[in-house]
């Protein structure tokens, strides 16, 4: 009886095998019976060449309005220094800012002329999240913002001692008085 039930499974396997093959092979998807038209596949690449065309058009149509990236005074840091005395201001208008990172050098306080209780302001220290107010000592390696140009705010050198400066990298628009 054992012997019945091992040939019995050996030939159930081999006819699950031969049922096997002949689904696969009668499945088709060769040249004499593909799976997708050659009719289908023209269509979808030539609608897809009709929408990249168009969209070729459309970036030809706009011409020079296409904004390119160029580095400038605007995008870049430039380093400054003062000597002893000299004060770095944001300059520009109302809308434009100044940002710098003072690197390091000897004592740099805020100036503001916004001193009064009722309108106080200084500078934004972003490293520390704190605003540091007029004639305040600004720390080392600090990532500063000057809200506004041409009001008055800005960064004095001090105490520097005998040919010492004071090194900054500063983004946007300033004078140094």
């Amino acid at each position: 009886m054992k012997i019945t039930k091992k040939a019995a499974s050996v030939i159930s396997l081999v006819a699950a095998c031969i049922m096997l093959a002949v689904a696969v092979l009668a499945a088709g998807g060769d040249s004499s019976d593909p799976l997708v038209a050659q009719s289908y596949v023209d269509k979808k690449v030539n609608n897809l060449q009709a929408m990249v065309d168009d969209l070729k058009s459309r970036v030809d149509s706009l011409g020079g309005n296409t904004p390119t990236a160029t580095p400038s005074d605007a995008l870049s840091y430039k380093v400054v220094t003062l000597k002893n005395g000299q004060t770095l201001y944001a300059s520009g208008d109302e809308s434009t800012s100044l940002e710098v990172i003072y690197r390091r050098g000897g004592t740099v306080v805020v100036v503001s002329p916004f001193t009064d209780a009722s309108t106080r302001q200084g500078v934004s220290d972003f490293t520390h999240g704190t605003e540091i107010y007029n004639g305040e000592t600004i720390p080392t390696d600090s990532y500063l913002i000057i809200p506004r140009g041409s009001d008055g705010r800005g960064l004095m050198a001090t105490n520097l001692g005998e040919g010492h400066s004071a090194y900054f990298l500063v983004r946007g628009e300033y004078e140094i008085k």
